[in-house]
């Protein structure tokens, strides 16, 4: 990808991270399908996110991707709340959301990782295809 002068430069760069990280989601996911080996390493922190959400130690991987295809505001509202643990209220009055949106976002994240309930239809690269943002 080459940058020729349009859109505006910090815009193209911002398309730039947005499309790598994109092609991140699509390889963890499209690894995580293959069942494609761990490196030890990651293997670990998969195992952690499953023990702490009390599942099976085999789930953590399957768990990570459905937690990854959620929209940035799921995202952010449980990694705030539940792994920073910062209050829900501290999280509110800083993000400035209604703290209803921040509870169903926190419970959505949890219903995604322990039923992989968003699991099954992500396709990162069909959406990057169309221009919609993850």
């Amino acid at each position: 990808m080459f940058y020729h002068d349009e859109p505006p430069l910090d815009e193209w760069f911002q398309q730039c991270i947005d499309r790598s990280i994109t092609d991140l989601l699509y390889e963890d996911y499209d690894n995580e399908k293959r069942e494609t080996p761990l490196h030890p390493e990651f293997g670990k922190y998969y195992e952690y996110v499953a023990g702490a959400a009390g599942a099976d130690k085999s789930l953590g991987r399957s768990m990570c991707v459905a937690f990854n295809t959620l929209p940035d505001p799921v995202r952010e509202a449980f990694y705030r709340t539940v792994v920073q643990n910062k209050g829900a209220f501290q999280y509110v009055e800083e993000c400035g959301r209604d703290q209803n949106d921040v509870a169903l976002d926190v419970a959505r994240a949890l219903r995604a990782m322990l039923t992989l309930e968003d699991y099954p239809v992500f396709n990162p690269w069909a959406e990057a295809v169309h221009g919609e943002q993850l």
